[in-house]
């Protein structure tokens, strides 16, 4: 070194290091620590829908702002809320007061048209009817049954062999109710009688809880098949209606005058009928209808072959007052001209009395009853007898039903009488009997709790009644 050089007494250091060389491929990633979620105060808890303004809630931290690369404009309003929510609230408003309008015009109406509809079913004939006993009604037209009602039924064959009975009743409005069965159809049809009669110049007027009583006849050789049916009017005068052309559904019922007779009853009398065939071929019989007499209860017989002059059948002696009757066609060879008449009798005791048969053979056996149950409790309002046969005609079946609801019956099987202590059901619902009547058929129905129900006689044991099914209502 010269010594004209400065001299510097710092240390020199010979060593050093190269710069790092850094690949261009490579990058460094900045790591962001994650903020826990909160939502927004104003996005109404928990509900996973935008609110009402139709924006979604910030998800930022309480207290912190939000950054936007543009400012925010002021947002429009109307009564200080979003428009959207505005229109929603009015329109909501709009709607309640519309439906509170339309709810108190539409409850007043209703309950005026209620009124109207309950006034118009109280008049006699303004019930569900028809001209066609093959209509029906609908459970919405349900009609009841007068709890005090009586059954009558009756059965007849039409000349392609279909089968057809008639159960006929009171509805709540004391009206006359047919229920048809139609077996080529397997059909129950209902046909209001009274209402048909209603707008009539000869309405009917059946007292309330009338005693019934039916017949059929269907003589094809003859072209006869008819429906009649019997009841009481407040007078207590037998008064009859009928179905002159059963094959002919748009044939109406008509009155039957009975020739202008005047059958009289006793209080408290029931009836029965029967159709009597006739006698000599070329004939077409005559109908007989049971009744008790006004003047001392003996039990008459009246004839449509002589319908102003009845018969006595049972002695006042030997019958007791609003005896149960029931009354049934009896073979006299190959003729079918006799009748049975059922009755209950006298006995010693001042409850009970027998149930008694008399028979026609020309004329009314009044002197001989034959005892088919005895110890029948007196008579009360729901006591009533009925018969059916089978087996062209050799066997009877004799039912009646007690105050209770039980029933006793006696059976002749063609060669002697077979009183039954017991009544078997198989099926059905839980009885409660209050009316009964029998077809000549070996069909029972019945009025329990509002309702009609058909049973059929098993006749290799008559003391077992099968249940069919309901009849009314359907």
């Amino acid at each position: 070194m010269s010594d004209s050089e400065p001299y510097s007494t710092l240390e020199v250091r010979h060593s050093y290091q190269l710069p790092e060389v850094i690949d261009p491929e490579q990058f460094q990633k900045q790591t962001v620590p994650n903020q826990p979620y909160q939502q927004h105060p104003t996005a109404g808890g928990l509900n996973p829908y935008p609110p009402a303004d139709g924006y979604y809630a910030h998800s930022v931290p309480p207290g912190s702002s939000v950054e936007t690369s543009e400012q925010e404009k002021p947002k429009r309003t109307i009564c200080g809320v979003a428009p959207l929510t505005f229109y929603i609230i009015l329109g909501l408003a709009l709607i309640i007061i519309v439906g509170a309008i339309a709810g108190g015009v539409g409850g007043a109406m209703a309950s005026k048209g209620g009124e109207s509809q309950e006034a118009a079913g109280a008049e006699p004939g303004n019930e569900n009817s028809t001209d066609s006993t093959n209509s029906t009604t609908e459970m919405g037209d349900r009609i009841d049954i007068l709890p005090d009602s009586r059954l009558t039924s009756s059965n007849w064959t039409d000349p392609d062999g279909f089968t057809h009975r008639v159960v006929f009743f009171q509805d709540a409005h004391n009206a006359l109710i047919a229920r048809e069965w139609d077996s080529e159809n397997k059909t129950w049809g209902t046909t209001n009688i009274t209402g048909l009669f209603a707008p009539t110049t000869a309405p009917l007027n059946p007292v309330s809880g009338t005693p019934l009583a039916s017949a059929a006849i269907d003589d094809e050789g003859r072209g006869l098949f008819e429906i009649h049916l019997w009841f009481l009017d407040p007078t207590s005068l037998i008064t009859s209606v009928a179905h002159f052309d059963t094959l002919n559904p748009s044939s109406r019922w008509q009155v039957d005058p009975l020739n202008d007779a005047v059958l009289e009853t006793r209080p408290g009398s029931l009836l029965a009928a029967a159709w009597q065939r006739p006698w000599v071929d070329g004939q077409p019989g005559s109908w007989a209808v049971a009744y008790q007499r006004p003047s001392d209860g003996a039990i008459k017989v009246a004839n449509s072959s002589h319908w102003e002059t009845s018969d006595v059948a049972v002695e006042n002696d030997f019958v007791v007052d609003n005896s149960s009757l029931a009354i049934i066609p009896q073979l006299r060879g190959t003729f079918l001209d006799r009748m049975q008449l059922v009755t209950q009798g006298l006995a010693n005791s001042e409850t009970t009395g027998p149930m008694q048969l008399t028979t026609y053979d020309a004329g009314w056996d009044v002197d001989e009853q034959q005892v088919l149950v005895r110890g029948i409790p007196l008579p009360s309002k729901k006591q009533q007898f009925a018969i059916t046969m089978w087996d062209d005609w050799s066997n009877y079946l004799y039912v009646g039903l007690l105050d209770g609801g039980e029933l006793t019956a006696s059976h002749y099987d063609g060669s002697g009488f077979n009183p039954i202590d017991t009544i078997n059901f198989s099926g059905g619902p839980e009885r409660n009997f209050t009316a009964i009547s029998m077809t000549a058929d070996g069909m029972l129905y019945a009025i329990s709790s509002d309702e009609i129900l058909e049973y059929s006689v098993e006749t290799s044991n008559p003391s077992i009644l099968r249940f069919v099914g309901r009849v009314f209502p359907e």
